[in-house]
């Protein structure tokens, strides 16, 4: 299982694993002096109900080709997707600024946050600022601080790397209103937690999103806290990324907060690996001027976005005790199908998305003996990962091939993976890279994306 961290006493031994934690960031500590009667008057907040949000902006980080430091399989495909979904159904669209593998050096990444025409130069106290990072990181426990790790960065204790206090003075001096930084990758440090650290969802409450909207933020989703991250998870994705990807498609009405996001995010990805996601303020982050109330970041989905959350294609996958796998695979919507195997498949979907697998399996094997091939990647994945069944890997290729040979294009991308990992069957990367063209060919974008990153 490839991982995003690089253990500085270990770094160059010859191994896959690669020991990681999330980006940890100091948290804020707010000193208050006692309350004093006092007549004075104070600005009063915007009504929650005449709020509305400003423009929303994006950094997009993804980086696998390390020149210098061992490469990672999926964190250009998670950068390009979270990206994509951001401005095809958040309001993003014409303002995300992505930086992949050789454009991802530290000048760049500072540049665009606080250069001549970086976000602190030109962003306004109305505006939203994303910032996802997905790539290496690295802790130095001797100096108790924690680093994102650019392409240029030619080991840990390169002087390339960004440390949490540039991020964070680098964010100080940004004007806009919320800031969310999200990072897929390894880092690590103190953490105190004061009492007004309570980052909570709004359950549903219109009036609980509109007062978070109102007040200003700079809040941190990391995908683990001291323990490993994987790089592999569903869909060619981490796992931590597949479960974002997931939730925000899912996330029902047209605001909602990043803590709403945060929760379902955690408890999926603790469901299927052994992360724990953290989501807390960035401590000394605010700019002197702001307020002192403490807000959220506030997602409004595009009125003509037209989401339609996801089956259990993204749904996080524990890692196969195969051996590694560069993308394990995706499972697929119902294609169109005959109505009792579009039943039988919508049925076993059900229970395969409540985590019911045991009760799954028996409803897929029969959505896939009437030739419904979502139905048959859907029990393939099963017995791949050996959940609700006895692990099977060659019965798992068996069904993938079943899928891709009836035009399914997504059991030939699985069965091209299964081929270049050797699991269940011979190992083969031209004929994994074969079908997986193939996947390509079938308009499944993501396989598009592999064939980018599979050594010629």
């Amino acid at each position: 299982m490839l991982i995003r961290h690089l253990p500085g006493a270990q770094f160059w031994r010859a191994r896959r694993a690669l020991l990681c934690a999330a980006i940890v960031f100091p948290l804020l500590q707010l000193s208050l002096a006692p309350a004093q009667a006092s007549r004075g008057l104070r600005p009063e907040a915007p009504a929650p109900g005449d709020v509305a949000p400003g423009a929303y902006y994006a950094l997009v980080i993804g980086i696998d080709n390390y020149p210098s430091l061992p490469r990672l399989t999926t964190a250009v495909h998670d950068a390009q997707a979270v990206g994509k979904l951001l401005e095809s159904s958040y309001g993003f669209a014409g303002r995300v600024t992505y930086l992949f593998n050789q454009d991802a050096t530290r000048a760049r990444i500072m540049n665009a946050l606080e250069g001549p025409t970086g976000y602190g130069q030109t962003l306004s106290a109305t505006d939203n600022l994303l910032i996802y990072y997905a790539g290496h990181g690295y802790n130095d426990t001797r100096t108790d601080k924690a680093y994102w790790l650019p392409y240029d960065a030619e080991s840990v204790f390169s002087a390339n790397h960004i440390s949490a206090d540039d991020l964070t003075t680098a964010i100080r001096g940004i004007a806009s209103h919320h800031v969310l930084v999200i990072s897929d990758s390894c880092y690590s440090g103190d953490l105190t937690r004061g009492a007004d650290d309570d980052l909570t969802s709004s359950r549903g409450e219109e009036a609980f999103v509109r007062r978070m909207l109102a007040a200003p933020s700079r809040n941190l989703l990391a995908s683990g806290g001291n323990e490993p991250v994987s790089d592999a998870g569903p869909d060619g994705h981490s796992v931590f990324a597949a479960a974002l990807l997931r939730v925000l498609a899912d996330q029902p009405g047209p605001l909602f907060t990043a803590a709403d996001l945060a929760d379902p995010v955690k408890k999926m990805v603790r469901a299927h690996s052994g992360q724990i996601p953290e989501y807390f303020r960035i401590g000394n982050s605010m700019p002197r001027d702001f307020p002192i109330d403490l807000g959220d970041f506030v997602f409004a989905r595009s009125a003509s976005s037209g989401v339609v959350p996801p089956s259990a294609a993204t749904a996080p996958a524990p890692e196969s005790a195969a051996g590694p796998s560069p993308a394990p695979p995706a499972l697929a919507p119902a294609p169109p199908a005959a109505s009792s195997a579009d039943d039988e498949f919508s049925r076993g979907e059900a229970l395969f998305k409540a985590g019911k697998y045991s009760d799954a399996a028996p409803v897929l094997t029969s959505a896939c003996n009437q030739d419904s091939l979502a139905g048959c990647v859907d029990l393939g994945w099963l017995y791949q990962t050996g959940n609700g069944v006895s692990k099977d890997l060659p019965m798992s290729a068996t069904l993938y091939d079943k899928a891709c040979t009836g035009g399914y294009a997504r059991g030939c991308y699985n069965l091209g993976w299964l081929y270049m990992a050797g699991m269940g069957v011979p190992r083969n990367p031209g004929r994994g890279a074969v079908l997986i063209r193939k996947a390509c060919d079938g308009g499944f974008a993501p396989a598009c994306d592999a064939l980018k990153q599979i050594d010629p």
